[in-house]
């Protein structure tokens, strides 16, 4: 029995420091953060699509994302997520509105539409602190999500395959992005993902492209991460590794040059190029972003025209009748960018508050009263004892300055855990004396 009264007093004496230690020191959270700007996005695969001769004033001509999810978390709070499999944008995806809008305008009283044009459906929208706040969409392999509320904002979305006829398919393509607070500070983490490419009927082939970016802001310094990776190339059946250096044959010897230049023919004689692009950071004291454009897969013109030379010959006299070949496709495989900013709260120092001329400061005490010397009246001042004079202004008390805390350093944590381990068997012989201090108390049968 003495034994458990002894370690219950010992737990009494520490508990509170470690619950208080414990408290203090378990990180930043959005309370101490109230500034903060987080965004992120992501994509399965981007095409994009070049053609001058169209006449479209666009660069690019046109783009489409797979797998598209996007994400902003600001102060206020507001937040904004979107989950989309097929996203054109903003401006195409709200174009069916904008265009009702201008022409109702337009036409004024003498033409009504019957009904409000829809915008672009396909997609998963979260708003906060307006709403909705939680939005979702499945059909089998076809997933949207998107979540937007007052300390996170999070969105994914996969597809199982797209494919665009003899340019390229690929194959299961997902994204995510999430922003949000841990013990850390402000975060922005996304992801992009393809797998099972084939480019050009099968010359290109990959297993897999993976991007993951993440940006952090604890209020004071901005940090990224994150790399794209590729895995599994071919080009025409040749293992390869791609890298922000080029497409280089994998293995070594004399054997290897033969085939990194027949691979370097094929690639040519193709219209293809790749690059995978560097990542490209912006950090500036607290504000951190990494973007990350993924692997580009350039077909040019000469490209699509050996592709539409694939077609039977009919149509391919139909094709080269009306197109002009100055055509680009780019397909950007797991392109993602992630941002965070953030500020911690700003202290104003102690200033001199009096305005005009003062003679006497303020103390605080029972209210007093102020002299004005424009026409000698005086007035109650409250939280003061003697009289202020104002040769022609008016003196403010201003409250103390005071800091946040800004924790427990880690030094000093080690130093009360070894400190309980030291004083421990002291206070548990404290313990014995206070409680058990009577001259002959029996000994509990049970430590017998």
């Amino acid at each position: 029995m003495r034994r458990f009264v002894r370690l219950a007093l010992v737990v009494a004496l520490w508990a509170p420091i470690f619950a208080f230690v414990g408290h203090v020191a378990s990180g930043i959270g959005p309370t101490d953060l109230p500034g903060f700007n987080i965004g992120g996005t992501a994509d399965g695969a981007r095409w994009i699509f070049e053609s001058p001769s169209l006449g479209i004033p666009a660069e690019p001509t046109g783009e489409f994302d797979i797998s598209h999810s996007e994400v902003t978390l600001k102060s206020g709070p507001a937040a904004y997520a979107l989950g989309s499999i097929a996203w054109p944008g903003q401006v195409v995806a709200a174009l069916p509105s904008f265009l009702q809008g201008e022409i109702a305008s337009q036409a004024g009283k003498s033409f009504a539409f019957p009904f409000d044009i829809p915008n672009y459906p396909v997609r998963a929208e979260s708003f906060y602190p307006q709403g909705p706040t939680k939005a979702n969409s499945q059909a089998g392999t076809v997933v949207m999500e998107s979540s937007a509320q007052a300390e996170s904002a999070d969105a994914n979305a996969s597809l199982n395959s797209f494919s665009i006829p003899l340019l390229g398919s690929v194959g299961t393509q997902s994204s995510m992005a999430s922003n949000g607070f841990d013990d850390q500070g402000a975060f922005s983490m996304v992801r992009g993902a393809a797998n099972d490419i084939s480019i050009a009927n099968g010359i290109l082939k990959i297993q897999s492209v993976v991007s993951t970016v993440t940006a952090r802001s604890d209020g004071d310094r901005g940090t990224v991460a994150g790399t794209t990776t590729v895995v599994g190339a071919t080009v025409a059946g040749h293992a390869v590794t791609i890298d922000a250096s080029g497409v280089h044959v994998d293995g070594q010897g004399t054997a290897i040059a033969t085939i990194q230049q027949a691979v370097n023919a094929v690639l040519k004689s193709a219209g293809i190029t790749i690059e995978l692009a560097s990542p490209i950071d912006t950090i500036s004291g607290a504000s951190a972003a990494r973007n990350l454009p993924g692997l580009h897969v350039t077909l040019n013109d000469t490209a699509v025209d050996q592709l539409v030379s694939l077609l039977p010959a009919s149509l391919q006299s139909q094709i080269r009748g009306q197109v002009t070949f100055d055509q680009g496709m780019t397909i950007t495989l797991a392109p993602a960018s992630a941002t965070a900013s953030a500020a911690k709260a700003f202290l104003l120092p102690a200033a001199d508050t009096s305005v005009g001329g003062l003679t006497q400061g303020v103390t605080g005490g029972t209210p007093s009263s102020v002299t004005s010397t424009g026409g000698g009246s005086t007035a109650p001042v409250g939280g003061s004892s003697a009289p202020v004079t104002s040769g022609g202004g008016v003196v403010i008390a201003a409250a103390p300055t005071v800091k946040n805390f800004t924790g427990v350093p880690v030094w000093l944590v080690i130093l009360l855990v070894a400190l309980a381990f030291v004083t421990a068997r002291p206070l548990m012989a404290a313990a014995d004396r206070l409680l058990f201090a009577r001259k002959g108390a029996a000994v509990c049968p049970e430590e017998t």
